[in-house]
């Protein structure tokens, strides 16, 4: 275990190399500085503990600062200990040697120092004598000769030592001096000359500092026996300047239960000493500055003191001499000068304890006072900055990245004024400090400003309306920042106090501020009670002139926590909580915001208009608005531009772009260029993150893979750092990265393990993560998992979800063969036919929705219309530059033309397919690749097919996406025009007999299952149909599901890993819902728990035996090969040619394909 000084080994390893050559050859002076417990006396204690190992005596001498001291006072303790460590033969052989000077010292009659009597001797002789008695007994022993504290020595003794210093460099005498040069070195200090040329006589010169944050820990857990958390350790660091005395006084104030700011008795009065050295003019400067902050800059103190800034810079000068300020604070502290020129360097304190005696030394009405001067001066300097750079006016509200650079400071500032400055302003500044710290994802700091600034509004007798406005603004924050309970409650006091007024705009903004938090579970009752009382208001509005600001109750002082419940005689006491239809709602927000946005106009309110227009924006989002969408983000860039907003011109050019690309309008990449343009001079982390997002979104729509991979990348550590913390973001960026797998048809990545499972949008239990759930099914042909999944998302879900949901449930339906689903699917999607399918605010990119028509439309069996669409969706692809979707459509226009079977389509869909596995195995797109090739190696001469779902053909878990409907697959209509020939070779029914052609010779069979199966067969060559579809061919899609549960390897493991995992996370969320007394939610889990269980024991065998998930399948293939062999065996008799082509072509199995050795065209 490490016990010498903490931090000090290159020092130690110094002083002791000194004193190595000293025992050895020659001494010399060593001079150990630094300020007040730092250190020096413990680093010349292990000097001495060694010398004393290694035999030589050491002799030391402690000056003192009195005016009783005699002179030479700490060399006639050292001459003292020479003459007892000597003896009495030695010390007479010195004595002889040396002269009378020794002795008239220890007489007290040695030079003119303070509170000496004798008479004056010669200094020359004196030194010399003294320092020749030194070295006469060093020729015996070496000697190590110890002062300590020379800043209160006289005058005479400091010369005695560099004269010592000089003349004994060759003798085996080892000088080691300490002081405190933070005050010597001061120009004032009576030893300034002396001192300053002692490092001239010094072979070496030791300065400590204070020790690293590592260093301040340890010495926290030497000294009091506990390990400190490392944020106790980063702030006594930060108030200690690593000072090891101050340190263990803080650590020992903490553990005895002092408030953190409370400063140990020993550590004030060594502070105080040393700034009683100042002179009273930089004293009163510093208690300014400390006013000002641990970091300040000249120019601003200048400013709040009312000095000139050499002024400040010449008295500054003094206390960096003095070492309690240092020059070149932070580079983020530095803004421009008021003046145009540069600012001089900043400067900060060594350390926080000097600071705050400072701090607490000044009168409490100075203290308020300062701190409102030093807003004030920071509000000056922004406005003079900005206006500049841009020539605009202030934007604290609303802000702009610039102004919002020194914001949390100005509210600190603020703060800390108390009545010192005016409460509206004082509101404003802790808004603009919200918002400063939701751009550095600090959330919960945020939440802390809007406290404040609705305390603020409340305390200060703001109008109602300003306190509204503030408590939804903490509202808001709180529900942002998770903390919901709380959020709704503030709002529910906001909707109780908008009440009061007659003006009908605190009640709107109320309405709207509910009804956007309308995912966040906890508003169901506020909800519907504060638009209806919205609604109302705004029709008695109507009907008579409009109030004043006021209202009846403005300026009352009654804070909202009076409650919504106890409406003191307001315009409406009525309360209707009964639930609304979602299009209710709806339809109240569009009144609300329209209203609002004219309310706004009539009186000029930017502020209002700006939040109608952002209230409805948010409201609409969802398929379909698009058009309306861009017209309201262009009008809130107009807005944004007015008031200098550069965040909120950000986020509508964002959200431009989304618009844009939903509507199918290339323009969109260069809306996003603007977007990047809007903060490139002052990018914040919030503006980075979404950046960077929103880069990963275009990078991969445009097929950009590994650019989009590096954008994830840069993003994630802007969630990261201390203080912050962002609700969303995490979630955002693990959809982004799962969106981008699954377009780039790679492994679909899972939920961090920290991933936060109750986050209303983006947590493992939302509707969102239940759709990626049944997309993910689909990727692992789990048409059940997919089924279940979507039908958890069915019943009130966010707007900005629904793309997804349509995607899914098209999906669903075309794997299903549901010609009910299908046909809901297209009235749903027809609608938004040329746009594209983009959800949570352009987080989701799904393609164009023409694609999905197309699909659906050949799985209804409309072919034209489905190669229409898909001819649409591949213009709308290449038109918007996405090579990953302009692959799947041309994919899906050659299905749609192998459906047709129009002249020249089969032609054309080979050659289409032939470009589309080519390109998509360049792009990595490998499942668009190889369903592509298999689709290029379909039968030489297709007949035409009717609907798969007339046919009822169900697809199998191993058939392509998008190529359920392949020619030849199900019923054909023989007589179809455009058909080919008939071909030699036949295999049909005739009623009960089958009529089976082969080489020229035609037999006739009756009706078996086993002919049935290879008819199936022969539809679908070089496919794979599995044996449960040949077994229950026109089974109910559920039943045909069911009984291929685990036949397909895949999916058997898939399933039960599916299945475990599910269950496993049911009982942990249904552990913390009951711990957070969430009862309803826990009897949600607990009944799909249930639900699960269920399930499992269906497919249990008797007695509760386990039964694998594919024994269905097992019977399935056991039958299916036992029907063809025994049809193979009459054919065997009837047909042998026949028969021996069909055993050399046909497999039986788990999966049973036909695939002859050349393509064989057959009349089915």
């Amino acid at each position: 275990m490490t016990t010498g000084p903490l931090g000090r080994d290159h020092p130690l390893a110094l002083l002791r190399s000194r004193l190595r050559h000293a025992l050895d050859s020659h001494g010399g002076l060593v001079l150990i500085t630094g300020e007040a417990g730092i250190g020096k006396t413990t680093l010349v204690t292990e000097a001495v503990a060694e010398a004393r190992r290694q035999g030589a005596p050491v002799l030391a001498g402690a000056c003192w600062e009195s005016d009783n001291a005699p002179g030479h006072w700490p060399w006639v303790q050292v001459l003292r200990g020479l003459r007892r460590v000597a003896g009495p033969e030695r010390w007479a052989e010195a004595l002889e040697a040396a002269g009378p000077g020794p002795e008239l010292l220890l007489d007290g009659a040695g030079g003119t120092g303070r509170g000496t009597g004798g008479p004056p001797v010669d200094e020359f002789a004196l030194h010399d004598s003294v320092t020749t008695a030194l070295v006469t007994v060093s020729r015996h022993h070496p000697l190590v000769v110890v002062l300590e504290d020379l800043h209160r020595a006289d005058p005479d003794s400091l010369r005695l030592l560099e004269f010592a210093a000089r003349h004994t460099w060759f003798e085996r005498v080892l000088l080691i001096g300490t002081y405190r040069d933070v005050e010597a070195e001061l120009p004032d200090h009576p030893l300034h000359p002396p001192l300053t040329a002692l490092p001239a006589a010094a072979g070496t010169t030791i300065t400590l500092g204070g020790l690293e944050p590592a260093d301040t820990g340890a010495l926290i857990a030497r000294v009091h026996g506990w390990a400190p958390a490392p944020g106790v350790v980063a702030e006594v660091h930060r108030r200690t300047g690593g000072n090891p005395f101050f340190i263990e006084e803080t650590a020992r104030l903490w553990r005895a239960g002092a408030p953190p700011g409370a400063i140990a008795p020993g550590v004030r009065e060594a502070i105080r000493r040393r700034l009683g050295l100042l002179p009273p003019e930089v004293a009163d400067l510093l208690g300014r500055a400390a006013v000002v902050g641990r970091e300040f800059r000249p120019v601003l103190l200048a400013v709040v003191c009312g000095r000139s800034v050499e002024e400040v810079e010449r008295l500054l000068s003094r206390a960096e001499a003095a070492r309690l300020v240092t020059s070149g604070a932070s580079p983020a502290e530095a803004l421009p000068a008021r003046t145009g020129d540069p600012d001089p360097a900043p400067r900060a304190f060594t350390h926080d304890l000097v600071r705050e005696t400072l701090y607490d030394a000044l009168p409490g009405t100075e203290r308020l006072a300062l701190h409102a001067a030093v807003v004030r001066a920071l509000r000056e300097e922004e406005d003079e900055g900005r206006e500049g750079r841009e020539g605009g006016g202030r934007s604290t509200a609303g802000g702009t990245a610039d102004g919002l650079t020194r914001a949390a400071e100005i509210a600190e500032h603020a703060h800390r004024a108390g009545e010192a400055l005016d409460p509206e302003t004082v509101v404003e500044l802790f808004a603009a400090a919200a918002l400063d710290a939701r751009l550095r994802f600090a959330a919960r700091e945020a939440v802390e400003h809007h406290r404040r600034a609705h305390r603020t509004a409340v305390s200060g007798g703001l109008p109602i309306e300003r306190r509204v406005r503030a408590a939804l603004a903490l509202g808001g924050e709180l529900l942002h920042a998770g903390e919901t309970a709380e959020g709704w409650r503030v709002l529910a006091d906001a909707e109780g106090l908008a009440r009061r007024v007659a003006d009908p705009a605190p009640a709107v903004r109320t309405a709207l501020m509910v009804y956007g938090a309308r995912e966040l579970p906890g508003g169901e009752v506020l909800r519907p009670r504060a638009l209806r009382a919205a609604d109302r208001r705004l029709g008695s509005a109507a009907e008579g002139p409009a109030p004043s600001d006021d209202g009846p109750a403005g300026g009352s002082g009654t804070p909202p926590g009076d409650g919504p419940g106890e409406p003191d005689g307001g315009p409406d006491d009525g309360f209707d909580e009964a639930p609304m239809t979602p299009a209710e709602e709806e339809a109240v927000v569009l009144r609300l915001t329209d209203a609002l946005a004219r309310h706004a106009h009539g009186r000029e309110d930017e502020e209002g208009l700006t939040f109608a227009l952002w209230a409805r924006h948010q409201a609409i989002w969802g398929p379909g608005t698009a058009r309306e969408r861009l017209r309201l983000t262009g009008e809130l860039r107009e807005v944004a531009a007015r008031r200098g907003m550069r965040l909120l011109e950000f986020y509508a050019t964002s959200l431009r772009w989304v618009a844009l690309l939903e509507l199918d309008d290339p323009h969109y990449a260069e809306q996003f260029r603007e977007q990047l343009a809007v903060v490139a001079p002052a990018a914040t982390p919030e503006t980075s993150f979404n950046s960077l997002m929103d880069r990963c979104l275009i990078d991969g729509l445009q097929g950009r893979f590994a650019e989009a991979e590096e954008a994830l990348r840069r993003a994630e550590p802007l969630l990261a750092g201390p203080g912050r913390n962002h609700p969303f973001g995490a979630g955002i960026m693990h959809h982004l990265r799962w969106s981008l797998a699954l377009l780039r048809e790679r492994e679909l990545p899972g939920p961090p393990s920290d991933f936060p499972d109750d986050s209303p949008l983006t947590g493992s239990l939302s509707p969102l993560a239940r759709l990626r759930e049944g997309l993910a099914a689909l990727e692992h042909h789990d048409l059940v998992g997919a089924r279940r999944e979507l039908a958890a998302t069915v019943g009130p879900l966010p707007r900005l979800l629904l793309p997804i949901r349509l995607r899914l449930e098209a999906e669903v339906a075309i794997r299903e063969g549901d010609a009910a689903a299908v046909g809901r699917c297209v009235g749903e999607l027809e609608p938004y036919a040329g746009q594209w399918l983009v959800g949570v605010f352009g987080c989701d990119i799904g393609g164009p929705v023409d694609l999905l028509l197309s699909r659906l439309r050949r799985a209804a069996g409309d072919v034209e219309e489905a190669v229409r669409a898909a001819r649409s969706a591949c213009r709308s692809a290449e038109r918007m530059g996405s090579p990953p979707w302009l692959l799947r459509a041309r994919a899906a226009l050659a299905e749609a033309l192998l459906a047709r079977n129009a002249a020249g389509d089969r032609e054309t869909a080979r050659e289409l397919l032939g470009r589309v596995a080519r390109e998509a195995a360049g792009a990595g797109l490998e499942r668009t690749a190889e369903r592509a090739r298999r689709l290029r190696a379909g039968p030489a001469a297709p007949v035409r097919t009717g609907a798969a779902i007339a046919s009822g053909v169900v697809p199998g878990p191993g058939t392509p996406v998008g190529a359920e409907e392949i020619p030849g697959n199900g019923a054909t209509d023989p007589t179809a025009g455009d058909a080919p020939p008939t071909p030699v070779n036949e295999f049909r029914r005739e009623g009960p007999v089958w009529r089976l052609g082969w080489a020229g010779r035609v037999v006739h069979l009756p009706d078996a299952k086993g002919l049935a199966d290879l008819h199936r067969l022969l539809g679908a060559p070089g496919r794979d149909v599995p044996a449960v579809h040949l077994l229950a061919p026109g089974a109910d899609p559920e039943i045909v599901a069911a009984h291929r549960m685990g036949g397909d390897p895949v999916l058997d493991e898939e399933a039960k890993l599916r299945y475990r995992r599910r269950l496993t996370e049911l009982d942990e969320e249904i552990d913390r819902a009951a711990l957070r007394g969430a009862e309803r939610r826990a009897g949600e889990l607990e009944r799909e728990r249930t639900a699960l269980l269920a399930e499992l024991r269906n497919a249990a065998g008797l007695a509760g035996r386990d039964r694998r998930l594919g024994d269905a399948t097992e019977r399935a293939r056991k039958t299916v090969t036992a029907r063809i062999r025994d049809t193979l065996r009459k054919l065997d008799d009837r047909h042998p040619e026949l028969a021996a082509h069909l055993r050399a072509s046909v497999s039986t199995g788990t999966d049973c394909r036909y695939l002859p050795e050349r393509e064989t065209a057959w009349r089915l």
